[in-house]
């Protein structure tokens, strides 16, 4: 239903909504100090579409529920008086195609007192990250030395100990101080060139993931001034022209002293062409080169495999640095490639659209499908090579249990594949079909909880090997399977 309409409960909770359209529509609910309840469900994952409710002569009553929000109160102090204006961040895992990440789920600056309040918050497991900050009342920089507040977790460094975490339950409040040190900050100062720019951004990621800042920089001339805590660091540069990113470059940092005389040649980076070849199996087809393909006689082109690189190892939503692939300019198939690369170990992270799937991808002698790809100008990848074909296998799934949820969830791992992985809502006595499924062993998992799995790290569902149901394809295939719902818990299978 195109557009959006409110309306307020009465004193019963008792709503309504008066001369709509036939067709479906989705409800949402909100109320200071609470959360809906099909949010709070939805909390640290993207698989669990919204309810879809039916508008018509016939809709019945629904119920929306409301949890009530969770909240993280403190104060800060640095032994000398309350510590004000620090940024205080709530982080929680979350699922972002198949990988953990940690994101922000709440913020707040400490006040005069040293006090800050984080609200809204779901049920879950949390980390604070404290800082960092300079000290209250500096808003202008002068050159020399600086204090401030470096960064610190609460209770602990996320991910090291999960059982560390600050737990919350629905409605809970939790309360904590923490005492900060001042700790010098560092000058790091140098010139940024770059052909043709005509504008670029500067990062200082630590070892978290985090971008810091602040920087002062003059276009004209390149020159550049920032401050940070000791620590490692990688300073990132991108330089932008005419024609959209005319350079980039990454330099690894290491600040225990003033930092000064940087020279930074941000240049094109690494390009890899991307070859996709389409095998039909279709009676009639051809057998085609190219990177695009025309949906729905409506002469509009796509790439009918979606690319990118992934940084190993990156589990932030800040400073990761991903890499798509895609067409120039001239959108001719030929121009297929991932540009201004940054050397590195990345995953290649690849998407399909139907009716095609990867058979292959190779770059060399490397297999992208099961391992990574080291990237270097020394010896760069000649081509990333995709083979796509249509004679992908069927494979019905159902599923029944007892009581909650409502909605569970299939996971699908392809045994030489990990990175094609993917994930389909179930109804409860329902099944669903999934399609195009390339040749070859799959896990089949029927689970209440996803976000709780990494699903495409095949170190983290190691453990979940036993509890799945195999089956093994073939091309054209159909075939069925029925699996029984795995209960998880905030820490593994129940």
């Amino acid at each position: 239903m195109a557009g959006g309409r409110s309306v307020l409960t009465d004193g019963d909770g008792h709503f309504e909504f008066s001369g709509l359209p036939a067709g479906e529509t989705t409800l949402n609910v909100h109320k200071p100090g609470f959360i809906g309840s099909e949010q709070a469900t939805r909390q640290g994952t993207v698989w669990m579409q919204p309810t879809m409710y039916s508008v018509g002569p016939e809709t019945a009553a629904v119920t929306l529920r409301l949890v009530p929000e969770s909240l993280i109160v403190g104060k800060l102090s640095d032994g000398g008086g309350p510590a004000e204006g620090v940024p205080v961040r709530a982080l929680t895992w979350s699922l972002q195609d198949g990988h953990r990440v940690w994101t922000p789920s709440g913020s707040a600056v400490s006040d005069e007192d040293g006090e800050f309040r984080i609200a809204n918050l779901m049920a879950g497991e949390y980390y604070l990250e404290v800082g960092p900050a300079w000290v209250a009342g500096r808003t202008v920089l002068p050159k020399g030395r600086e204090r401030g507040y470096g960064k610190v977790f609460y209770p602990g460094p996320p991910g090291i100990d999960p059982a560390g975490a600050l737990v919350l339950g629905a409605g809970q409040e939790a309360q904590m101080e923490l005492s900060l040190k001042l700790e010098p900050w560092y000058r790091i100062s140098g010139t940024l060139k770059a052909a043709e720019a005509s504008s670029w951004n500067l990062e200082l990621i630590d070892e978290a993931g985090s971008v810091s800042g602040p920087y002062r920089q003059r276009i004209e001339d390149g020159e550049f001034e920032g401050w940070a805590p000791a620590g490692s660091y990688t300073l990132r540069a991108q330089a932008y022209g005419p024609r959209g990113m005319a350079g980039l470059a990454e330099l690894p940092l290491t600040v225990n002293g003033d930092v000064t005389g940087l020279q930074i040649a941000a240049g094109p980076g690494l390009s890899i062409p991307v070859k996709v070849q389409k095998e039909s199996s279709r009676s009639g087809a051809r057998q085609t080169n190219g990177a695009r393909l025309v949906l729905g006689g409506t002469g509009k082109s796509e790439i009918p495999v979606g690319l990118w690189l992934r940084r190993e190892g990156s589990n932030s939503q800040e400073g990761a640095a991903n890499f798509p692939a895609a067409l120039d300019a001239s959108e001719k198939p030929e121009t297929l490639a991932i540009r201004n690369i940054v050397p590195g170990t990345y995953w290649v992270e690849m998407n399909r659209v139907p009716p095609w799937y990867i058979a292959s991808a190779d770059c060399g002698d490397s297999d992208l499908l099961q391992e990574t790809l080291t990237i270097s100008a020394a010896a760069p990848c000649p081509a990333i090579e995709v083979v796509l074909r249509d004679d992908g296998a069927k494979l019905k799934v159902s599923g029944t249990w007892e009581g909650e949820p409502k909605v569970a969830v299939v996971i699908l791992l392809p045994q030489n594949a990990p990175g094609q992985a993917m994930i389909e809502p179930l109804p409860k006595d329902g099944e669903m079909e999934l399609e195009d499924l390339a040749p070859g062993a799959y896990s089949v998992l029927l689970v209440d909880q996803p976000e709780a799995l990494e699903y495409k790290n095949p170190e983290a569902m190691t453990g979940y090997a036993s509890k799945a149901t195999h089956i093994t394809l073939t091309a054209n295939q159909e075939a069925s399977v029925k699996v029984d719902l795995l209960r998880i818990g905030q820490n593994g299978a129940q």
